[in-house]
């Protein structure tokens, strides 16, 4: 049920207090990062924190948090001697926070181009290199009433765009005008209907783009899909 790559983008920012750590920071995301890969520089204004030369801040995409608040944040503590803070919500939402200044970071993380592209063209950011790769995948709870129907499409019998309209199954996704992946969902289901024929699709499995009925934030959407009372 594996519907398209997408790049894990990381810029980093530069400032004369911290261009060492983030530098060797840098390096040590990119060796843990999902693939190995080239580096994002960027050079905003500098982050605030309580102790600058202490303290490492990183803005991302939700999709992203595990890792800022596992192994990174580990890897900073141990290797850097630096504490690592995290923001993150979806990409678009991040990378606009950052050019009207509500936001500072010393890095920021986005799965896909086009909110680094955004940062790069208002100024925020000298250069961008894409480190890793990911895939967008459909999720199911193995608690949830159609796990059973969901592994046996997983297997190559039964297809995910006909599971996805039945009825009854509840879908949490992302806002797609705010979040990469939830702009990934929406076109990868508009191919869909097209190589599959099935013209409604779009219509019959999200409602309308912004069905609120769907459109979590990341926060609430996991508790719902460990509990298995979504998909």
């Amino acid at each position: 049920m594996q519907n398209k790559l997408s790049r894990i983008d990381i810029m980093i920012s530069f400032n004369s207090s911290r261009r060492v750590f983030l530098g060797n920071f840098a390096w040590s995301m990119a060796g843990l990062s999902l693939a190995p890969g080239t580096l994002y520089a960027q050079n905003p204004a500098p982050s605030e924190g309580k102790d600058a030369a202490g303290s490492l801040s990183v803005a991302s995409a939700g999709s992203f948090r595990a890792m800022l608040e596992g192994p990174l944040k580990l890897a900073a503590a141990q290797w850097l001697h630096l504490e690592l803070g995290s923001h993150t919500e979806g990409a678009d939402a991040v990378a606009h926070a950052l050019i009207n200044g509500s936001l500072s970071a010393d890095l920021f993380v986005s799965i896909t181009a086009s909110p680094v592209v955004t940062v790069l063209r208002a100024g925020r950011a000298e250069m961008a290199y894409p480190v890793a790769r990911t895939e967008l995948v459909l999720i199911c709870s193995p608690k949830s009433r159609f796990a059973a129907q969901f592994e046996q499409a997983r297997q190559g019998h039964g297809n995910w765009w006909e599971l996805l309209q039945t009825p009854g199954l509840r879908i949490a996704r992302s806002n797609p005008s705010a979040d990469p992946s939830g702009r990934a969902f929406l076109f990868a289901l508009m191919i869909a209907a097209k190589k599959y024929n099935v013209p409604n699709l779009v219509e019959t499995v999200l409602g309308s783009p912004l069905n609120p009925a769907q459109v979590l934030p990341g926060a609430m959407g996991r508790p719902c899909l460990r509990a298995g009372t979504w998909m």
